[in-house]
């Protein structure tokens, strides 16, 4: 199941008199408003790719992002898990990883390891944490459990806050972008020389998640509910 393409825009303009008078010191307006403006339409992005766009249907589907794509696996750590994984100590997290919820999930759905786990960096921070044993500092909480974990590598994401996170495997036939069109800055029409330069920065695109006919799947969103 796909995600209906999302078609974005976004315009923004420059003030001709501002931009020739800033020329002539060597400062590009034009250019530095786009780097702001592409910035805030990325950030759109990102949220797009998550939590999908209820304002776009298509054929009566609604867009999805990875939270809450129909292909995703959900799993609820707070009421299901019952782990809160930004304050869990070591033996809470490893068997969380292993015998606990997340790992019977992996082996449900047949994966032997998640590519990537993108957590919260309340998470992180937990990860981070020193191991001790017997009064000696081994390594982090993350080194120590990742040789038992069916992940490769799990990294921090600034999109996701508290107990949550999103894990796949990096594959097309898992989970891969529908792009229509790759992001561009198109220049308005400007008919006279007086007139302000405005700008539409545009891209169309979607997300693919698959599921097999047993209903399993390689992408999986943990949420603190």
């Amino acid at each position: 199941m796909a995600t209906r393409s999302r078609c974005s825009r976004l315009v923004y303009g420059v003030n001709w008199r501002l931009a020739q008078g800033l020329n002539t010191v060597g400062i590009d307006l034009a250019l530095d408003s786009q780097r702001l403006k592409l910035k805030k339409f990325n950030k759109a992005r990102v949220q797009f790719y998550l939590n999908g766009n209820d304002r776009i249907v298509v054929d009566g589907h609604k867009a999805m992002g990875i939270k809450n794509h129909k292909s995703t696996q959900q799993l609820k750590l707070k009421t299901v898990a019952k782990v809160d994984l930004t304050t869990a100590v070591f033996d809470k997290i490893i068997d969380f990883f292993t015998v606990g919820e997340f790992g019977n999930l992996a082996r449900a759905n047949f994966v032997a390891k998640y590519d990537v786990m993108w957590v919260s960096p309340e998470i992180m921070a937990n990860l981070a944490r020193p191991h001790i044993v017997n009064g000696a500092v081994v390594g982090s909480v993350l080194s120590v459990i990742m040789p038992f974990a069916p992940v490769g590598e799990i990294r921090q994401s600034y999109a996701l806050s508290g107990n949550e996170f999103i894990a796949y495997q990096r594959s097309r036939s898992v989970i891969t972008p529908l792009v229509g069109m790759t992001t561009g800055v198109v220049p308005l029409p400007r008919m006279m020389p007086t007139d302000n330069y405005n700008f539409r920065i545009m891209s169309a695109e979607g997300l693919q998640i698959t599921r097999d006919m047993e209903g399993r799947s390689g992408v999986v969103y943990g949420s603190n509910t």
